[in-house]
């Protein structure tokens, strides 16, 4: 062997030496220490240490083998006559509306409930009914929730049949298809639906006689499964674990609710006006993750590691803005924590608000419009995901606003056009014979030409929704208005200042006007540098409106909005008194 070759040899052998020792260094001091058997102390067994790079969010996605969904299966509900106090009338449920401002009894309908065949009692009670949804509870066209009693058998594992009519969704699909394609997608978990043909027969009214009471038709209805300890355990989950709906929860700290249940002062119901628990009652890794959180001395990324699971949250936020879900930042979806980890994963709940809804009947002006459209700006893109502390501590940071954009790109393939039309064409058959009645069409207001076009429009949808969070990112980010302060004969007007993603310099306009529609200004302040403007103003009822803009031109409203007594909509208008 010549002495060049020896030397190429030896040098090869080196590095695989060197490669070697590094890869057993990797091993010893990363890897081996996280999955080694812990020591005993004297006779005492210690805990084992769990393995972290096991812990990852993975569905039971067996559990949709059996599902069909170009099937519909029928249930026929008996309201039987309230035999007691607690019980109310079909009339008493047609007249619920849920309220944000009060609690509202719902009401509970004693039923007889039969699935897949035609069967009913007169006397015999086997479920209860109540009404499902807070803005579609509004609706003449109810959504129903049937909880089987204990000792009828289970339909699929499944006690709680939740019948969504979704009065405002014109497709009839928007949920079911969110869902279906949920169950594809790595790093979260679906929910198993089902369409559903409802016949009611109303027997709680004492005028009918029950001879000659008939059974009908409510329409087509989409069941999704409830999430709940059952639905844990189904889809391979932790059913002892940490299960909260979330419901105008924006990840601050809510310390006068957000409380132990030891603690003498907690109160369930003052707690489940923000997080409704499925789960378990133990609130101690909740209330962990929020302080941290909210201490702006505890680095965000050290958060999201510690108590989130960053796949899973990233997969959440990019399927939102893909879907244009909007309506599900700070409400609409579940917080999970298994018992063995401090980590909170996002499940998906409640998607008919997606897939071009807020475009109206989708037509090429508004979709083209879309920022006109009877929606605030910061509704649309990145914008949206502001409102929250979570959101807006973590998109601060440019290497996960990154992240956010590589998690979008990745999931664009879950959502081609070629894979939305594979399920449209599924549902058509079941959503355009149900919209061939007139009387569906009076009750959703549209015609069968708008039903066809926002329906060929869906698939798009995806592509609308990424082209908008691109563009969005130019935008600078909305705040919030601060009440004003009147001292010494002069009034301080204030707002939160905004943010930029490129670090452009903000400027701000202020107006002040005694009119919502900004027509009778008192105060038209332009190019402000500080977040606040001092004037002086007699005392009455105003209207302010800041807006930010960057160096480039690009500007952006308050999150605040002002509804006048003619139900009109006033984006970035908030009302003061100076006083």
């Amino acid at each position: 062997m010549r002495l060049g070759d020896f030397k190429r040899l030896l040098s090869v052998l080196l590095v695989f030496v060197i490669l070697v020792a590094v890869a057993f260094i990797a091993y010893e001091f990363f890897i081996k220490k996280d999955t080694k058997t812990p020591e005993m102390v004297g006779d005492v067994f210690p805990e084992p240490v769990i393995d972290t790079s096991t812990i990852k969010l993975q569905d039971n996605v067996a559990i949709y083998n059996n599902d069909d969904d170009a099937s519909v299966i029928d249930v026929y509900a008996t309201i039987l006559p309230p035999d007691k106090k607690k019980y109310s009338t079909y009339n008493d449920f047609l007249s619920y509306r849920f309220e944000y401002n009060q609690a509202v009894e719902k009401p509970v309908l004693r039923a007889f409930v039969s699935i897949g065949k035609k069967d009913s009692s007169l006397e015999n009670d086997n479920a209860i009914i109540t009404p499902r949804g807070r803005s579609s509870s509004r609706s003449p066209l109810k959504s129903y929730k049937i909880k089987l009693n204990d000792n009828v058998a289970d339909w699929g594992a499944q006690k709680i049949l939740n019948l969504n009519y979704h009065p405002y969704d014109r497709t009839r699909v928007r949920n079911k298809l969110s869902f279906d394609l949920y169950e594809t997608i790595p790093n979260v978990t679906s929910c198993r639906t089902q369409f559903v043909r409802l016949h009611l027969k109303d027997l709680s009214n004492p005028n009918v006689n029950p001879k000659f009471a008939k059974f009908k038709d409510m329409g087509i209805f989409t069941h999704v499964e409830q999430m709940n300890k059952r639905y844990l355990s189904s889809h391979g989950l932790d059913k002892e674990g940490v299960l909260y709906k979330v419901n105008q929860f924006e990840f601050y700290r809510y310390p006068e609710v957000i409380k132990l249940a030891s603690d003498e002062t907690y109160d369930k119901e003052a707690f489940e006006l923000r997080l409704k628990i499925r789960g378990s009652n133990d609130h101690t890794k909740l209330i962990n993750m929020l302080n941290d959180l909210n201490d702006a001395s505890v680095d965000i990324d050290y958060v999201i590691d510690k108590y989130f699971d960053r796949e899973n949250y990233l997969t959440w936020l990019a399927s939102n803005v893909i879907i244009g879900n909007s309506d599900t930042v700070s409400q609409n979806f579940f917080l999970y924590s298994p018992q063995y980890t401090e980590k909170f994963y996002f499940l998906p709940w409640d998607c008919d608000g997606a897939w071009g809804y807020v475009f109206g009947k989708m037509t090429d002006d508004e979709l083209e419009n879309y920022e006109n459209v009877k929606n605030a700006e910061w509704q649309f893109g990145i914008q949206n995901l502001w409102t929250t502390k979570l959101n807006n501590r973590f998109l601060r940071n440019k290497r996960n606003v990154k992240a956010l954009d590589n998690k979008i790109d990745e999931m664009m393939a879950y959502y081609s056009p070629e894979k939305v039309r594979e399920q449209l064409k599924k549902y058509y058959p079941i959503v355009s014979k149900e919209l061939s009645n007139a009387k569906v069409l009076e009750g959703l207001r549209i015609s069968t030409s708008d039903f066809q076009r926002m329906y060929n429009k869906l698939p798009e949808m995806p592509q609308k929704y990424y082209d908008i969070y691109q563009k969005s990112k130019q935008k600078p980010m909305p705040f919030y208005q601060d009440y004003p302060v009147k001292e010494n004969g002069k009034v301080l007007f204030r707002w939160q200042p905004s943010f930029d993603l490129q670090g452009d310099e903000l400027t701000y306009d202020l107006y002040i006007s005694t009119t919502p529609d900004m027509r009778n200004l008192v105060v038209d302040a332009k190019n402000l540098h500080d977040v606040e403007y001092v004037t002086e103003l007699p005392d009455g009822v105003y209207y302010m409106k800041a807006v930010v803009t960057d160096s480039n031109g690009n500007s952006m409203n308050s999150f605040d909005l002002f509804r006048d007594k003619d139900g009109i909509k006033h984006y970035g208008v908030r009302q003061v008194e100076v006083k």
